[in-house]
């Protein structure tokens, strides 16, 4: 009876260790703070960026990243470009594959990035010193195309997320935030609707006199 209740113990021990959060992804309106917002507002018709952000537990190094940035409504914004952060020297990557705008329903489809595998890799690879602390990781560029709000969450690609000294893909150990864009209408466009508006209002009252 102990062994089989010492076994049931050893079975959630390893399931709680298996689950813990091992790095955090999270969108920010802010290239200098991941805490500033997750929602970027901009006029129809202008570019705007949202950035990505990633913090890892103490003692874990991320060796491989990769993700989709998938659109609730691709109406409302349409990417630019995806511009990978890869500091140092030597540099944080040792590849690095941007993935593609606009592509598979995706707002950015198949992002990646990672290092060889140690002692071939020179690369260093990301980490940080607790969840808590975050370092940028990319750019996302794009123009809000239709007034409204679209949320954006991550997704898996087949490469998923590698750490050093772990094995397999570790994506379900990644806690992923959420974030959105609201395309908003021009100051010009806003006047003119507020102008209308009023003239409306103002006929109504004469024709009520």
């Amino acid at each position: 009876m102990k062994k089989v209740l010492f076994a049931a113990l050893l079975m959630l021990v390893s399931a709680m260790t298996s689950t813990a959060a091992m790095a955090d992804i999270v969108f920010s309106n802010s290239s200098t703070d991941a805490a500033a917002g997750t929602n970027v507002t901009v006029n129809q018709g202008a570019t705007g960026s949202i950035y990505v952000w990633v913090s890892t537990e103490v003692a874990q190094t991320i060796s491989g990243i990769s993700f989709n940035i998938l659109s609730s409504d691709s109406s409302i914004a349409s990417g630019i470009a995806h511009t990978i952060e890869n500091p140092g020297t030597p540099t944080r990557w040792t590849t690095v594959q941007a993935g593609t705008v606009n592509t598979n329903g995706n707002l950015l489809n198949n992002h990646r990035a990672f290092i060889l595998p140690p002692p071939l890799s020179q690369n260093p690879g990301l980490s940080t010193n607790g969840l808590s602390d975050f370092v940028l990781h990319s750019e996302l560029s794009f123009t809000a195309t239709n007034i409204g709000t679209t949320d954006l969450t991550f997704t898996p690609t087949s490469a998923g997320i590698s750490f050093l000294g772990v094995g397999g893909n570790q994506w379900n150990n990644v806690v992923k935030g959420t974030g959105s864009i609201t395309a908003v209408p021009e100051p010009s466009s806003a006047l003119l609707l507020t102008g209308v508006a009023c003239a409306a209002a103002a006929y109504r009252r004469r024709r009520a006199c």
